[in-house]
């Protein structure tokens, strides 16, 4: 059991009897209220028919998700202080430091602004990370790159 990420594009509604036989492929949901802004452009607690893109996805254990966290803070210089959220909003890597490790959606938006992190930040990560962090790190830049472009849904399951 662990953290499992992936990235759907082409998403629709489906029809009364794909509802009615729970073929849905994502549901869309956040498990804070506070990160509904997170995924603005579909709607909260919804079932959707979407394509799953191919090797954009993580797969971790929760654990290694927070470790990988509090990596991405340490070398960008920051600490996540969960008691002051809002005042660390313009920190690299926030919209994903700030965000579940188990159940949630993330929009197009969030995920270009998380690309740009990955990007601004590889050359730091080359150097700070071993070879397997390094390795999820590309991981994660992948699921952002796929998650960027406009309709797209990365999914925290």
């Amino acid at each position: 059991m662990g953290l499992d990420v992936s990235v759907y594009r082409n998403l629709r509604k489906p029809t009364v009897e794909e509802t009615e036989n729970e073929e849905w492929d994502v549901s869309t949901h956040v498990d804070h209220p506070s990160w509904k802004y997170k995924m603005n452009n579909f709607e909260a607690d919804s079932y959707y028919m979407a394509d799953r893109i191919d090797g954009a996805d993580v797969r971790y254990s929760y654990s290694s998700h927070s470790f990988f966290r509090n990596e991405l803070c340490r070398i960008t210089n920051w600490e996540m202080d969960f008691d002051n959220c809002e005042e660390l909003k313009d920190k690299p890597f926030y919209e994903m430091i700030n965000f579940t490790d188990c159940d949630g959606c993330l929009d197009w938006e969030i995920a270009s602004i998380l690309y740009k992190n990955f990007c601004d930040h590889e050359e730091t990560a080359r150097k700070e990370f071993n070879n397997r962090w390094f390795g999820k790190y590309q991981d994660w830049k992948n699921v952002f790159k796929e998650g960027k472009e406009v309709g797209s849904l990365v999914d925290f399951h």
